[in-house]
């Protein structure tokens, strides 16, 4: 809702108001963040830890979101595309660690009811990103909502590793 929404609907605008570029940087820009995925998956599928895996998948998104305002903040294209690769690697190890933690630790048979919760959850609230991103896009710049956006979702990933069960989980 905070990152990931406004993240999609803005950045077509930032390249193009804050790089002065066009669709095919846009394009390129979400081409290196689902190359950094591919990485960050493979990474995790050769690392694999077996202890604090949780709050592996806590950081990575975490510090996924991080890439967010560094795009929103970057005074060069290539840094933004930089970012994007940064972003998209985190996302790749949360992804396949928080997919690996459900598959290993949820009974077989409630798996189709964890993983519909896990989707209606993780995307549940993202049209209503979607429509505040909308709203603000009016009166204040995509810099901006971009900038704040990811720092909220840095600090709403970072905030439970605060809680030591979290730290300490599988």
């Amino acid at each position: 809702m905070f990152g990931m929404a406004p993240f999609t609907a803005l950045l077509p605008r930032l390249v193009r108001s804050h790089y002065g570029l066009g669709v095919g940087s846009y394009g390129l820009l979400f081409s290196l963040m689902s190359a950094g995925m591919v990485c960050g998956s493979l990474v995790w599928a050769r690392w694999h830890p077996s202890r604090g895996r949780v709050a592996v998948c806590y950081a990575a998104f975490g510090v996924g979101a991080a890439g967010i305002v560094l795009v929103a903040l970057a005074p060069w294209y290539w840094l933004a595309a930089l970012a994007v690769v940064w972003r998209g690697f985190w996302i790749g190890v949360g992804v396949a660690a928080w997919m690996t933690l459900v598959v290993e630790l949820v009974p077989e048979r409630l798996l189709s009811r964890v993983f519909s919760l896990d989707y209606f959850g993780s995307s549940g609230l993202t049209p209503v990103g979607y429509a505040l991103a909308a709203a603000l896009a009016t009166s204040v710049s995509p810099s901006t909502i971009l900038a704040v956006g990811g720092t909220v979702a840095v600090t709403l990933w970072f905030a439970p590793l605060a809680w030591r069960p979290v730290r300490v989980a599988a």
